[in-house]
């Protein structure tokens, strides 16, 4: 290995409190270097020709390059090297003699420094000795990307492709695209009805022709490499085809009624199903868990009768779709950490922040009333508990910066919808997003019939130091943390 060492004078700033032409004769009497010359300003073009020269002349296939901060001219020089010179990129060490040596030690003596200047050689001679050419190859870039998750981030990245030209596939595990939002009943800070701030968006994601939408699918299998990946998919039958005219005919005739997920089983649905009037796609959908009872028990099948446009298909399977993709974004939202914590299972009105959105959205449980899941009843005493399950080792140790804004949104709703009821806001801090969030906030801290105590209850009746009383209804703000993605 034929070594090279080119010395950077800075414009005489690097050698003003030590002789740089010493530490060049160091170097050049170790073990393997041809070639060291010290340049007054590196980054010239007069310097730089008469390095190519000397470079190329002595048949240099590594180097040293001792001068500045490689943050300044590490990707130029290398850049410029690889085209003047043979060396590969990865044989090209840079030392930074200015920022590190000189103006670190600029009141040491001249001695101590130069000792420093010759370990930091050594070493970086050891270093240049051991390293790896790097080798670079075209890879040929598919004008396409998969998308995964459907919700709003997911339809923001699928627009943002498409509208650069991409070809993108979006695929949603769900029977419908919208994800979480959907089921919120406005959104923070601006206190927009989410499904109205939503629905236009994926109107315009079904009107983009470079997007393929599949629901109901999964990611099973991904081969391939970057720019180039052959992605298998496992599209779950609707048992509803694309030629339905939503007449909603075989929901009304259907006879069976199961746990409504959706409403995260405060309802019950019919078995053909369509969650909402606003779903994309708009069909309906019989889920693979509840086709054996259309398939074997029942004997009437009046869906498939009353649908004049024969779109009802029970035999229909799964499939698996292989498509070419040049790139992967993953938008699979967040999972909400499973909790017993405050009694929560043990009581009807003991709910989930995400429960509690199903009360107060329009379209929800008791059609935007804010009633007591066990006696249908408005109540009088409501808490939220912020940060269950989060921030403890054996939980989840972080704070997941949402929980406090989506509780003011529920706070602020419920104080329109029930002004008289007493409402507990149990926190431990309060993480606002920006000044915007702090304002919003802020904002539900001064409602008259508002107290947010800071503080952990004790235990699931909230008898605590600030406050003893009986509540109708405690909602939990559990956290969540980013979804999982098994292939």
């Amino acid at each position: 290995m034929n070594i090279g060492g080119i010395f950077c004078s800075c414009r005489g700033e690097i050698d003003k409190n030590f002789n740089l032409e010493d530490i060049r004769e160091y170097l050049e009497k170790q073990d393997d270097v041809k070639f060291t010359k010290v340049y007054h300003a590196s980054c010239s073009i007069n310097d730089q020709e008469d390095m190519f020269k000397e470079i190329n002349e002595n048949k240099i296939d590594a180097l040293l390059f001792i001068g500045c901060s490689p943050k300044y001219y590490e990707k130029l020089f290398q850049d410029i090297f690889l085209k003047k010179t043979s060396i590969n990129p990865g044989l090209i060490k840079f030392v930074n003699f200015r920022e590190q040596l000189r103006w670190a030690h600029r009141d040491q003596e001249e001695k101590k420094i130069v000792e420093k200047a010759k370990f930091v050689l050594k070493a970086a001679l050891e270093d240049i000795k051991n390293a790896k050419p790097i080798h670079t190859e075209k890879i040929p870039n598919l004008k396409s990307a998969l998308v995964i998750g459907g919700g709003i981030s997911g339809i923001h990245a699928s627009l943002a492709l498409a509208n650069q030209g991409h070809h993108v596939y979006l695929i949603e595990k769900s029977p419908y695209l919208g994800g979480v939002q959907l089921q919120m009943s406005k959104t923070f800070p601006r206190d927009e009805c989410s499904a109205c701030a939503i629905t236009p968006i994926i109107n315009t994601l079904f009107r983009t022709p470079n997007i393929d939408i599949f629901t109901l699918s999964e990611v099973i299998r991904v081969r391939g490499r970057t720019g180039n990946y052959v992605v298998t998919i496992k599209q779950n039958p609707r048992f509803v085809k694309e030629i339905c005219t939503n007449c909603h005919e075989c929901i009304n005739v259907c006879k069976n009624n199961v746990p409504d997920e959706y409403n995260f089983n405060f309802l019950e649905r019919k078995v053909i199903t369509l969650p909402r009037f606003d779903t994309f796609p708009k069909l309906p959908f019989i889920s693979i868990n509840d086709i054996s009872y259309c398939r074997d028990e029942c004997k009437a099948k009046l869906c498939t009768k009353v649908c004049d446009a024969k779109a009802i298909d029970l035999d229909e399977e799964p499939k698996e779709i292989e498509i070419n993709a040049g790139g992967i974004i993953i938008s699979i939202g967040y999972d909400i950490y499973q909790s017993t914590e405050y009694g929560y299972g043990k009581s009807k009105d003991i709910l989930t922040l995400e429960e509690y959105e199903r009360i107060l959205v329009s379209t929800g449980v008791f059609n935007g009333d804010i009633l007591r899941p066990s006696n249908r009843k408005p109540p009088k005493n409501i808490a939220f508990i912020l940060c269950v399950g989060a921030r403890q080792p054996n939980k989840i140790p972080y704070c997941s910066r949402y929980c406090c804004m989506a509780t003011a949104s529920a706070i602020k709703q419920t104080v329109e919808k029930l002004p008289d009821a007493k409402i507990y806001v149990f926190y431990r801090d309060i993480y606002a997003l920006g000044k915007v969030g702090d304002e919003y906030i802020k904002e539900t801290q001064n409602f008259p019939n508002v107290e947010w105590i800071r503080t952990v209850p004790e235990h699931f009746g909230l008898k605590s130091k600030e406050i003893e009383d009986e509540l109708d209804v405690l909602t939990l703000k559990i956290n969540v943390s980013g979804g999982k993605l098994d292939i």
